[in-house]
């Protein structure tokens, strides 16, 4: 089976996200099996995601709603070492950002959402 899915829920190791622990999706799933979690690169572009409307101010423990939230195309810089055709390396990750927290890496070109 092969998931695709944001590099924090495919990373290998728990996280602490202003909470003790968080525990990955690639973490909990290699409860049950082998799992090979890649880290994504890529040499920038646009990406589709949700944020925070610009000027949202939150308190501590303030609930988000739906219109603070903005869902559009947003400009992504470029992600890791991107400079080199697509491919997929597993193992011996050189970059710092990305070494014990994936098994390996997929590198794409540009990404457009």
């Amino acid at each position: 089976m092969i998931v695709l899915d944001g590099n924090l829920h495919a990373e290998i190791a728990p996280l602490s996200i202003g909470c003790p622990e968080f525990e990955t999706m690639a973490v909990r799933l290699r409860g049950y099996g082998t799992v090979l979690s890649l880290g994504m690169q890529h040499a920038g572009g646009e990406t589709w995601g949700c944020q925070l409307r610009p000027g949202t101010k939150l308190a501590l423990g303030q609930e988000v709603s739906s219109d603070m939230i903005r869902c559009a195309a947003f400009p992504a810089g470029p992600e890791g070492a991107s400079d080199g055709p697509p491919q997929i390396k597993v193992g011996g990750i050189a970059d710092h950002r990305l070494a014990g927290r994936f098994d390996g890496t997929f590198r794409l070109g540009d990404v457009t959402a």
